[in-house]
């Protein structure tokens, strides 16, 4: 045990040390406003850190934080990575392995009101010879969050707020002015609450005003990252021009209050502009709102518009940037909606969708395309499905440098690049999610997003896979759809192609972490996109069209404006099934191996005639994949068929159409293995 000793002065001096220089990195709060003293939290019960010095890897730190479902980490803090996260035994005999950032949260944001305005701040450059870069907006705002109790105890609120936006006061009509501080470094706010606060299911309000300089959020690494284009000789991008200015503010850069989890809630949005500028967010547009295009180039005063979302979504989002007026970009799209199933679908069910698309000056001649475009794509999505989630949708084409974009509920922003000066190439087709012979691939994908990632949402972040591998999914299908199977086959060649690359980097349930360690992004989106698309579409394979897309719908259904878990997405096809469906998702979600199977044939003389014997075998771990085998004849006829391959030895015997020429396996990239 311990015991009591004498203290050395040197060593307490050193441990003083020691603590005022690492203390303020892990539990620092800001308290400029009432003291300059140095103020810390304290550690909670059974929590632990400790920075090591290495000789490698420079300061590691490793904590230990009862209160977070993944309570053990190993991180880089100079640079922000982390190296291992994980729950422990206790954590996970209690959560189990599908848990929710949810667990645990004592209060529900139900509502927002959000008052901003924004004012772009010009460009900054880091010298003469950089490029220039915005600096973003000052956001003055103020928002009201209309709160529900959900557990008991609760004394604090804790929301996300950049640290960049200076928080003025707390409030609440029930409660009164509240305490409020903020920790160094975290992005947030902790608002105190006074004792007897309302009981379980009780609600009342807090009003936060803030106000800051705020740079705006990049939309780049969503794909192609931060590789592989030309540079000039002081590392900026060789462009040709200059773009028109934008300014996104979407769920990584917490520009309002909102909870600490993102969680559905409804909101209403008054957002001030220069008139130079226009604004798309999240929500319906009211009747009032001005174009978003300033009439006769009109640069004076402001507009305010305002957006309000019935339908709850998961975090609000807006895009500001100067806009041009176009023709041919709006109408009322009515929807060819798949049957309803029998499953109880949550929220008010749509038909038809108001669609826009907007754009800036260079690429204001594209509108008309896109409108037509993404009208095509909702309406195949909505047949699918049986339902769109939104009655309103954004297109918004805005200059980038690279091709991607991004998607919150109500709107998307899609990269045009820029062009490039002549003699000037930027290619970016060793990415795993540039796909060429499918040009709309990226429209599709994030208007999925509508459905997949918006209106269904994930539990946390080892479930990004159900937003992303579903987008990804439905943008192959909607190129099986419009371009036929010659095009559909090509978009999963690749797919294949980059998840057997880089399987070995983690299993898909890895999240947002793959790839963190090597700072390769293209490791998260072989896998999370890619590979979780693949997975998708094997277990199309072994189910059958009719099984599968029945179980989509489910899913969907149940799980509309809710957070998903892949036990969710389990359960919906195992009822459509009739079949368990676990050890399937264990092995191609939850771990990094891949099949290692031997394909042979022979050919045998049977009752009906002559047969091809397909016999496969599989060493070590025991999959359940599907696998194209093509027969081909002389005279060029072939035959097709799927055979779904589990346990050590698969044999299927099929008659013989024909004189065989040759047996072609997965010929069709739709399974993930090589076959020897």
């Amino acid at each position: 045990g311990l015991r009591a000793r004498a203290v050395d002065r040197g060593e307490l001096e050193r441990a003083r040390e020691i603590f005022d220089e690492f203390a303020p990195l892990s539990f620092g709060l800001d308290l400029g406003d009432l003291s300059r003293k140095a103020w810390s939290l304290t550690p909670g019960g059974g929590d632990f850190i400790a920075d090591m010095q290495t000789d490698r890897y420079g300061t590691l730190t490793f904590a230990q934080s009862a209160n977070q479902p993944e309570d053990v980490s190993l991180y880089e803090r100079e640079n922000q990575r982390i190296i291992a996260l994980y729950s422990s035994a206790r954590k996970r005999a209690v959560q189990g392995r599908y848990y929710s950032e949810d667990d645990g949260v004592a209060y529900d944001v139900l509502d927002y009101r959000i008052a901003a305005s924004f004012q772009p701040a010009g460009v900054a450059r880091e010298s003469l010879r950089a490029q220039p870069r915005l600096r973003g907006c000052f956001i003055t705002g103020r928002t009201r969050l209309a709160v529900r109790v959900t557990g008991p105890n609760l004394t604090s609120l804790t929301l996300r707020l950049a640290e960049d936006l200076e928080v003025h006061s707390v409030v609440s009509n029930e409660l009164g002015p509240l305490l409020f501080f903020r920790m160094r470094g975290r992005d947030n706010v902790i608002v105190s609450l006074p004792s007897g606060v309302p009981p379980v299911g009780a609600e009342f309000t807090v009003e936060i005003e803030y106000s800051g300089l705020l740079e705006a959020q990049e939309l780049d690494e969503n794909w192609m990252g931060r590789r592989g284009f030309g540079l000039d000789s002081v590392g900026a991008p060789t462009l040709f021009g200059i773009g028109a200015r934008r300014y996104v503010y979407s769920n990584s850069i917490h520009w309002y209050p909102r909870a600490g989890t993102s969680d559905y809630a409804t909101a209403t949005m008054d957002l001030t502009v220069p008139a130079d500028y226009g604004v798309v967010a999240s929500g319906e547009p009211s009747d009032d709102n001005p174009a978003v295009w300033a009439p006769n180039g009109d640069a004076a005063g402001t507009r305010r518009y305002r957006y309000v979302t019935l339908q709850p979504t998961r975090y609000l989002s807006c895009l500001i940037s100067e806009f041009a007026p176009v023709t041919g970009n709006a109408g009322m799209v009515t929807l060819d909606a798949a049957p309803q199933t029998g499953t109880v679908r949550h929220g008010v069910s749509y038909d038809s969708v108001r669609l826009a698309v907007e754009s800036n000056e260079r690429t204001r001649d594209r509108a008309g395309r896109y409108y037509a475009a993404a009208a095509d794509i909702l309406d195949f999505y909505a047949s699918v499905v049986g339902d769109v989630p939104y009655p309103t949708f954004t297109l918004a084409l805005t200059d980038a440098i690279l091709p991607g974009g991004h998607s919150p509920a109500y709107f998307a922003v899609l990269n045009q690049p820029l062009p490039l000066p002549p003699g000037v190439m930027m290619s970016w087709r060793t990415d795993p999610v540039a796909f060429s012979s499918y040009p709309d691939f990226f429209l599709a994908h994030e208007l999925a997003h509508q459905w997949w990632g918006q209106a269904v949402g994930w539990k946390n972040y080892h479930e990004q896979w159900l937003s992303e591998g579903l987008a990804q999914y439905f943008a192959a299908l909607y190129a099986e759809h419009r371009s036929g199977p010659e095009v559909f086959s090509d978009v999963l060649t690749q797919m294949r192609r980059w998840s057997l690359r880089h399987s070995d980097q983690g299993p898909v349930y890895l999240g947002n972490r793959l790839g963190r360690i090597e700072d390769e992004p293209r490791v998260f989106r072989a896998l999370v996109y890619n590979k979780g698309a693949m997975v998708l579409h094997m277990l199309r394979r072994l189910l059958g069209d009719d099984t599968f897309f029945a179980g989509i719908r489910r899913y969907y259904n149940e799980m509309r404006f809710r957070k998903a878990g892949t036990d969710d997405l389990i359960r919906a096809f195992e009822a459509e099934s009739g079949r368990s469906l676990t050890a399937f998702f264990d092995r191609w979600i939850h771990e990094d191996d891949l099949p290692d199977v031997d394909f042979r044939y022979r050919i045998e003389s049977g009752s009906g005639g002559r047969e091809a014997v397909l016999r496969f075998e599989q060493r070590g771990k025991l999959f359940e994949v599907p696998i194209t085998v093509t027969l081909r004849y002389r005279g060029n006829a072939r035959e097709t068929l799927v055979v779904p391959v589990a346990g050590e030895v698969t044999e299927v015997r099929v008659p013989l159409r024909g004189r065989l020429r040759d047996v072609e396996v997965n010929e069709d990239g739709g399974a993930l293995v090589e076959v020897g």
